[in-house]
């Protein structure tokens, strides 16, 4: 059986170089508010033996955040995803939980960008992609393409699930401490709504 349920659309030095081009950003005018971002192409299949889980983080970036990177500051993007069966007139039983971060990072001497997607590739090591471009990266950065949510063993046919998404882009973007030094950037520290999809399997 096959299903696919789709919801629609060096030290101190680069610390003193981060707090400078951080005051910089919070004086100026077109330091703006936290994105509008949102869980976009939410897709439930599944292949013959597990449950698979496609979307789309979009609209998650904005012009400071590719200075920021090119300036030498990674990007975290924290995924969160659950999958739980639904109890009529009892609480919704989890089946599975995942956690996983997205990681945007540049080297000025090569001019390239690298998105390390943890929940890809063997072991903990995840995979890595490496792009030219801003604009390919940034796009890899919000994509989940095939996860493995849970084994289709563990589901009960007849019965109705839900999948839940959500993306944060936050504390572990910041060097450990500037968090404090620097607090305008908790607008940084944002999460998209939960994006909800209900299946019946």
């Amino acid at each position: 059986m096959r299903f696919l349920h789709r919801c629609g659309s060096g030290g101190g030095a680069l610390f003193f170089c981060l707090a400078v081009w951080c005051a910089c950003c919070a004086l100026s005018p077109a330091w703006a508010g936290e994105p509008a971002a949102a869980i976009d192409e939410l897709v439930v299949t599944n292949s013959r033996r597990e449950l698979l889980l496609y979307f789309q983080v979009r609209d998650a970036f904005t012009p400071q955040m590719a200075e920021a990177v090119q300036s030498g500051l990674p990007l975290v993007f924290s995924f969160t995803v659950r999958l739980e069966r639904v109890r009529p007139r009892w609480p919704d039983e989890e089946i599975a939980a995942l956690a996983f971060d997205h990681v945007l990072t540049y080297d000025a001497l090569k001019e390239e960008y690298t998105v390390l997607c943890e929940e890809e590739g063997r072991g903990n090591e995840g995979r890595r992609r490496v792009f030219r471009r801003f604009d390919e990266a940034k796009e890899w950065m919000g994509r989940v393409s095939g996860l493995s949510v849970t084994s289709l063993d563990r589901l009960t046919e007849g019965q109705d699930y839900v999948v839940a998404v959500q993306a944060r882009l936050g504390e572990r973007t910041l060097p450990f401490g500037l968090h404090y030094l620097l607090p305008f950037f908790s607008q940084w520290d944002f999460k998209t709504p939960w994006r909800t999809v209900r299946f019946r399997y």
